[in-house]
């Protein structure tokens, strides 16, 4: 993988109709350590958690089962709440509604990652 490809290692599974049909590891977990890939082995995903996002986002106000621009707070489909500890927001001393559509776009006022040394 290394060499043709410039991956050092990864798992892959391949899961049909929500069973797991097979999964495997290749390559190396570590460099350093020489540790293996299983098909265990947790790795960071990145930016490609966006596409991943996009596409459940898109099955799920396809099924109806998502509304974009309702409030996080409030999920009309079920009528339940779909972050019902989110706290409320407001600008300027005015309650303002956060969207689902507002949050898959940064627009939705939610501040950016703490520093490294803030995280407890």
């Amino acid at each position: 993988l290394k060499v043709t490809a410039g991956i050092p290692g990864l798992s892959v599974g391949v899961s049909v109709n929500g069973g797991i049909e097979w999964r495997e590891g290749f390559g190396f977990a570590n460099l350093e350590s020489g540790s293996r890939c299983t098909e265990d082995t947790v790795m960071r995903i990145a930016s490609i958690s966006k596409p991943i996002t996009a596409a459940i986002t898109a099955r799920l106000v396809q099924d109806g089962r998502l509304d974009l621009d309702s409030p996080i707070q409030v999920n009309s489909f079920y009528n339940t709440k779909y972050l019902p500890n989110f706290p409320a927001k407001k600008f300027n001393g005015v309650p303002v509604a956060i969207t689902t559509r507002q949050l898959l776009s940064h627009n939705g006022g939610i501040r950016h990652y703490k520093k490294k040394e803030d995280v407890g």
